[in-house]
């Protein structure tokens, strides 16, 4: 009989223990819940300001952005470089001011522009930075004698590769 009084009061306290537990973690979780609901309700840092009287109550004029320059990619070409040193793969983005219409340019016109000038080049004149900036500041300005003056106002290389024979 002595067995079955200990087994007794082993099982008490052990489910005693358990409903401690359980009501110990229900309190932390509401206590949790409360803190996270007063941050996101009362700090304007996670939630609204209610308090906040500096707020607008009238839509603030917007200006219109200036009309933005069009860009267009021109895809790659390869060019034989002067002398037979090499060839040169090239694709460009051409950037246009607001003025000037996309329909008015021509991707036929720009690629031979293109072959003219690098044509002349070879393959250790483009190994050097400044004579590839020069290119494409002649090349700009090559177009714009093509669609009037300052309608390109930059172009930009997106592929340039050089291969010697």
């Amino acid at each position: 009989m002595a067995k079955k009084e200990q087994d007794v009061q082993d099982e008490q306290p052990t489910g005693g223990k358990k409903k401690k537990l359980i009501l110990i973690a229900l309190v932390l979780v509401v206590i949790i819940g409360a803190v996270v609901a007063y941050l996101w309700f009362k700090t304007p840092l996670i939630g609204p300001d209610p308090n906040a009287t500096n707020m607008p109550t009238e839509a603030v004029a917007t200006h219109e952005p200036p009309l933005a320059e069009k860009t267009v990619n021109i895809d790659s070409i390869t060019v034989n470089l002067a002398q037979n040193s090499g060839f040169l793969k090239v694709s460009i983005s051409v950037q246009f001011g607001p003025e000037v219409d996309q329909a008015t340019f021509s991707t036929s016109a720009i690629n031979d522009e293109i072959i003219k000038l690098y044509s002349r080049l070879s393959v250790q004149e483009l190994s050097d930075p400044a004579i590839k900036e020069v290119a494409k500041d002649h090349l700009r300005e090559r177009l714009n004698e093509l669609y009037g003056a300052d309608a390109v106002s930059a172009v930009y290389y997106t592929e340039f590769v050089t291969q010697s024979v």
